[in-house]
């Protein structure tokens, strides 16, 4: 069987048989440029380093003085040793550039390097549609410091991304091979925000054939997309139009739930934010009642609501026993979540 090479290993190859050649020429040139000056000045007692020294002035044009007079036999040496290390530097330098300006037409947009990027991510969101939803998706990633990678046809989007830092892949999101380069399969979660419905559909359907333990979040444009994308296996459907009426009106009537919610939803720099914190296996808090737990006392965090499975348990007594795997939905700033964490976890 032929042994496979790493791709960095390969190019490395390329670019050696590359430049072999004038490589070899230009390193001739120095060696008897640097024998030719040492006999040259063997009268005066030169050593190595001198006819070394003065060869790669030489090809170099730099133009310092002589170390040692140079008489008819020197100077020749000195013109064909100015000749041919030119040349051979010049040619040196030209299958440089001619090998990096061959791998950026062959690659223009890095995908070589964006696939090394993507391979190291583990635990990151797959965000796929980098429209105006997807790239807010993709801001507020960021806001929370969360790794992700975005999947777009658009190659102009590649293009922006690629200024920006962001990985991503350019193709459709409803291939396998596609959502694989993304790394979907190390993937924590799913954001499928193109602008249409079939589209976001199948995309939702291969990541779950993929993926059967990702979080799929998927947009919608009405009531009936909703229902299709979360029988085709998306864990919410985000219908757009209807979450953006409820946000206007509340808006309206009670202006300052809205904005204290979407602070604490988003602010995390000493304010309060709101948090969902699993309870692990091994934590200790498995079995015990929140009386007895004390989370309030002990952390600082106050307790909204207690999740287990599809079930929500809001503004839990204070005889409610906790079981690993419950997702606890706390209010609490950032220390005191911390604290928390060193709870919940084992």
């Amino acid at each position: 069987m032929r042994p496979t090479t790493p791709a960095g290993t390969a190019e490395w190859w390329r670019f050696l048989a590359r430049v072999r050649t004038p490589l070899v020429l230009f390193a001739g040139v120095v060696l008897l440029g640097t024998v030719a000056f040492k006999v040259a000045w063997w009268p005066f007692g030169a050593s190595w380093m001198d006819a070394l020294y003065m060869t790669f002035i030489t090809v170099t044009t730099v133009g310092y003085a002589e170390l040692y007079p140079l008489g008819t036999v020197g100077r020749v040496v000195a013109i064909v040793v100015a000749v041919a290390g030119i040349g051979s530097l010049f040619y040196l330098l030209a299958a440089v550039m001619e090998f990096l300006v061959a791998q950026q037409v062959r690659d223009p947009l890095g995908r070589r390097t964006m696939r090394q990027r993507i391979a190291a991510l583990s635990g990151h969101v797959v965000v796929v549609g980098y429209g105006r939803m997807g790239r807010r998706s993709a801001e507020e990633l960021a806001h929370e410091h969360v790794p992700y990678v975005v999947v777009d046809s658009d190659p102009a989007v590649g293009g922006a991304l690629q200024e920006a830092g962001v990985p991503f892949v350019i193709g459709d999101g409803d291939e396998e091979e596609v959502l694989l380069e993304a790394g979907l399969a190390r993937a924590r979660g799913l954001v499928v925000a193109t602008n249409s419905d079939a589209t976001n559909a199948f995309v939702v359907m291969t990541a779950r054939s993929l993926n059967a333990e990702l979080t799929i979040v998927a947009r919608a444009d009405d009531a009936a997309a909703v229902r299709k994308l979360e029988r085709a296996g998306a864990d919410r459907a985000i219908d757009l139009y209807t979450l953006g009426g409820r946000r206007l009106a509340n808006t309206v009537v009670r202006p300052a739930t809205v904005d204290f919610l979407h602070g604490t939803l988003r602010e995390r720099r000493g304010e309060l934010s709101i948090e969902e914190e699993p309870v692990a296996e091994g934590s200790g808090l498995a079995g015990r009642t929140l009386r007895q737990l004390d989370l309030r006392q002990r952390t600082g965090a106050s307790v909204l609501a207690v999740f287990r499975g599809h079930e929500t348990h809001p503004n839990p007594e204070s005889e409610f026993v906790l079981e690993a795997g419950d997702r606890l939905l706390v209010m609490a700033t950032v220390e005191q979540i911390s604290a928390l964490r060193r709870l919940t976890r084992p």
